[in-house]
């Protein structure tokens, strides 16, 4: 790389922008055509302008010429957007030319175990000199891998190490509390208040929003809703990002609508949903509410969501994403938003507050519904209509705390009941399986749960019951008054579930079954299925 480049990116890294305008025109014209693409993107990169300074460094990448740091700094602004994968295709053509860059191995890493690639990310530590795998952050990587490949055993022993070393690092002791926290939410608080009591001391803002954006998940499930709530509000910050409460980066630091007391002032506030389908379905619990506290709500969803809210909220209007733009410039809109997940801590600050609001809130589209209940009865010919969904979540460890093998729904498959697949994704297998012991899973052939939310809400209307994992499909039966049995292979499971109810507190006619010591899958499945009738 030509050197005065490397001292133009010295430059902007400080910040001083009209020096580093002044040294590029000057060498300009001894710079290749990449060089000049990255050049230009490094400068939209630093005024935070992503968009055009992916665009700019994309094509200095297609150049057969072009060196690693435009590779590394691609990579790095696909990490910034979540876009993890891709991210590690860049990250590992930069670590290609560049193999002792700790930078690079960094957001490598960062690119591979988000992207739940941890298998590499163990292999790309074990090649990396015995100088580099000493790094700090190399080792809380490789506790991170191991982690998420199920080993907790290693990945305990690494941050024990680390625990040593570095007794008042607020990074070490917020992974204790990650680490720990998949077996006991009790114990993780202890490492979790540490890591906040380093954080705040060095004032590291991004130690300490992480920091309280992981904790929240523990405090909610373990229904200390007053810290809960206030700490799931750091995953909105731009510290936490993508691993959080996904906002558009144009919102960070925008006014909120809730925060101003300026309910019924006549004004629209637009509300946006920002976490997964069954959390967005769980957050439109409280939708009336703010209905009826701030009257004019547009709200900005999901496409595929959107028949499912007109119908049940007739008074909500669905906005497009692009009236955003308009906050704070338009007469008529409120100059702030509210995140959907927001409202959980305005509505439902305690266990109470739950409880007392326990109720249906999706409506069901009673043509649709009719029609495949008449269907499922004629199938059934006077047998218990039973709908069964058995895997769940992206990540390998939600999957491993989620999904039970069809081989273990043996006990559903003898009550003598119609089974009805509401398992979304391809179930090619599983109905093999089932055809081979002789059993039925019964599919509605042509719908693709993932994407016709309305279909796989009616159809799960429509049984007489659900026997299912914790996944989307739990949230939007149960918010149709549907009755459901959620079986849980492990102690904990999503915040929502809490740590010993056996029953939800936001719908009413869920029930929660946890494996006892001792109790295999099997067996799980065998007590739950005693309920069908």
């Amino acid at each position: 790389m030509n050197k005065k480049l490397i001292i133009y990116l010295g430059l902007l890294s400080k910040g001083s922008f009209d020096q580093a305008q002044k040294l590029l025109k000057e060498i300009d014209s001894s710079l290749t055509e990449w060089e000049k693409l990255f050049a230009i993107g490094a400068r939209l990169h630093r005024a935070n302008d992503l968009a055009a300074a992916e665009s700019f460094y994309r094509r200095a990448c297609a150049d057969p010429s072009a060196e690693g740091a435009v590779f590394a700094n691609l990579g790095k602004i696909l990490n910034g957007m979540g876009r993890y994968r891709e991210a590690s295709e860049y990250l590992e053509r930069a670590f290609t030319s560049m193999p002792n860059d700790l930078k690079v191995i960094g957001d490598l890493l960062t690119a591979l175990l988000d992207g739940n690639k941890h298998g590499r990310a163990l292999e790309l530590i074990k090649q990396l000199p015995s100088s580099i795998k000493k790094d700090r952050f190399v080792r809380l990587g490789e506790s991170a891998a191991y982690r998420a490949a199920g080993d907790r055993k290693r990945a305990m022993k690494v941050l024990d190490g680390l625990l040593k070393e570095f007794p008042n690092d607020a990074l070490v002791h917020r992974m204790l509390g990650d680490t720990i926290g998949e077996v006991s939410s009790e114990a993780s608080l202890v490492h979790y208040d540490l890591a906040l009591k380093y954080a705040s001391r060095t004032r590291n803002s991004g130690a300490l929003y992480t920091t309280q954006w992981n904790m929240s998940l523990h405090l909610l499930r373990l229904r200390d809703f007053g810290r809960g709530w206030n700490y799931y509000e750091a995953g909105l910050t731009r510290e936490v990002g993508t691993m959080g409460r996904k906002l558009p980066p144009n919102l960070y630091g925008v006014l909120r609508a809730d925060h101003t007391g300026r309910a019924r002032d006549g004004k629209w506030t637009i509300v946006l949903v920002e976490q997964g389908i069954g959390d967005q379905v769980l957050f439109l619990s409280t939708l009336q509410e703010a209905i009826d506290e701030f009257e004019r709500i547009i709200l900005l969803c999901e496409p595929r969501l959107v028949p499912i809210v007109k119908r049940s909220f007739p008074a909500v209007v669905i906005g497009m994403p692009g009236l955003i733009e308009y906050l704070g410039s338009n007469e008529f809109i409120s100059p702030g938003f509210v995140p959907l997940g927001s409202f959980m801590r305005r509505y439902r600050p305690s266990l109470s507050a739950f409880v007392k609001n326990r109720h249906s809130f999706l409506v069901v589209d009673q043509k649709r519904y009719q029609t495949y209940r008449a269907k499922l009865l004629q199938k059934a010919n006077g047998r218990p209509i039973v709908g069964i969904s058995w895997k769940g979540g992206f990540w390998e460890n939600q999957q491993r705390n989620k999904a039970i093998e069809i081989e273990h729904w043996e006990p559903v498959f003898k009550r003598n009941a119609m089974v009805v697949n509401l398992q979304y994704g391809d179930v090619t297998k599983e109905s093999e399986w089932a055809k081979s012991q002789g059993h039925e899973l019964f599919n509605i052939d042509g719908i693709d749960f993932k994407e016709n939310l309305d279909e796989w809400l009616t159809l799960a209307a429509a049984c007489d019951g659900i026997v299912s994992v914790s996944t989307a499909l739990v949230h939007f039966a149960g918010a149709c008054g549907q009755k459901v049995g959620v079986v849980m292979p492990e102690r904990q499971g999503p915040w929502i579930w809490g740590i010993d109810d056996t029953r939800s507190i936001v719908y009413p006619n869920v029930f929660l079954y946890r494996m006892r010591a001792g109790e295999s899958r099997r067996e799980l499945i065998e007590r739950v299925s005693n309920v069908i009738s």
